[in-house]
């Protein structure tokens, strides 16, 4: 009876020591849609709908094929919206969200009430082959060509290539690395672009990034949900699995920091204890913790991450790296290549590691004794009731 208990009380102890965050599509559609107005558009508290928002929105709602469509039920409102504002639109990134929110919904983009959206997707390409202002308008470019079924021209694709760092990300200084860099490898992934040595470079540097509470920092460094659902889109374009032990660091990884910041009513925080932008957020955040990369369908290339690296030896120190790291990765990305300090691991102290393992001994220690004794007392009790009896 004794050995009965000890053994209830070290699988209780376990399972207390290690939090467990269940994602809730229910109540993340019912947020969204309260969030829809009379007209189909969608809209953060207090601020008016527009087509971005509601391109997330609609792409969120139907990311789910059997289960979130059918409770986005006012899609089709969401979808008139878009079309009456693509007029109106005048950056590249806006005009090819718009295009892939519209494609994955089944809408023909190059015909959207006379206008070719595809075709004014085209008209922002140079010579050099780069879409747009910048990074983000380039990938966004070509992540809107694939879905709505167009070919990507090579150009494209080896400007893209081209921005690649030695470092494995895309972006510079002054930009959101993380997003840049996964946006980058959903686009070549999208693309069929076979160069895999781009990707799987990508996907280090972003394994390199990863925080110790599994989420992916913004341009201050800290964990935030947008940052980790862009990061997870662009794991599974990739082909590597977050919950793999790669991408574990001491039980923490990417979903389970972007399921622990889903609150009571639904919606996703920006991160632990901050609201921001909940709309936009729990959209992003809905796709990612559906498995889904852009744009929906869209082969991934079969890349994943092997234990075995030459850069690092252990993974508890590729995730200190990350911590670590992140802020002179972002500071020094702008600098040329020969001003970057490449640290190695034989460089590397790690100091934090078993310091977290030390109390996490200590805790599952405390909750184990403390089972026990409760354990012991009720076969003690038992007994003593059994004796009565007799």
């Amino acid at each position: 009876m004794i050995a009965f208990w000890v053994i209830i009380a070290f699988i209780l102890a376990l399972s207390a020591s290690s939090p467990v965050f269940a994602y809730d599509i229910d109540r993340a559609i019912d947020y969204l849609k309260s969030r829809q107005n009379a007209e189909g558009g969608f809209s953060e508290p207090n601020e008016s709908p527009d087509e971005r928002l509601t391109s997330w929105a609609l792409l969120a709602g139907i990311s789910n094929a059997t289960k979130a469509s059918s409770l986005l039920s006012e899609g089709s409102r969401a979808i008139s919206f878009i079309i009456t504002k693509t007029s109106n639109l005048g950056d590249l990134s806006e005009i090819a969200l718009c295009v892939v929110a519209l494609s994955c919904a089944g809408v023909d983009a190059q015909d959207v009430e006379g206008k070719n959206l595809v075709s004014l997707v085209r008209s922002f390409a140079a010579s050099s082959g780069k879409m747009g202002k910048n990074l983000e308008d380039h990938c966004w470019g070509i992540i809107a060509l694939v879905s709505s079924g167009e070919r990507v021209s090579e150009k494209y694709i080896e400007w893209l290539r081209e921005q690649q760092r030695e470092d494995g990300g895309w972006g510079d200084k002054n930009s959101d690395v993380i997003i840049e860099t996964s946006l980058a490898i959903e686009a070549l992934v999208s693309s069929g672009s076979e160069d895999k040595a781009a990707i799987e470079r990508g996907l280090f540097f972003l394994r390199g990034q990863m925080q110790e509470d599994g989420g992916f920092p913004g341009r201050d460094g800290n964990s935030n949900a947008v940052a980790t659902a862009y990061a997870l889109r662009a794991i599974y374009a990739a082909g590597d699995n977050p919950l793999s032990e790669i991408w574990d660091f001491h039980g923490s990884n990417p979903v389970s920091y972007l399921e622990s910041l889903q609150t009571g009513d639904g919606h996703f925080l920006y991160m632990p204890g901050k609201d921001y932008q909940p709309l936009k957020t729990t959209a992003l955040s809905i796709i990612a913790l559906e498995k889904k990369h852009l744009p929906f369908g869209a082969e991934s290339a079969g890349v994943m991450l092997k234990r075995d690296t030459s850069k690092f030896k252990t993974l508890d120190e590729m995730g200190e790296l990350g911590a670590v790291e992140q802020k002179s990765s972002i500071d020094e990305s702008g600098r040329n290549n020969s001003e970057r300090r490449d640290l190695r691991a034989d460089e590397f102290f790690n100091t934090k590691s078993w310091i977290c393992d030390f109390w996490y001994f200590v805790f599952v220690l405390l909750a184990y004794l403390f089972l026990l004794a409760i354990s012991a007392l009720i076969a003690w009790k038992l007994r003593e009731r059994q004796l009565n009896r007799l």
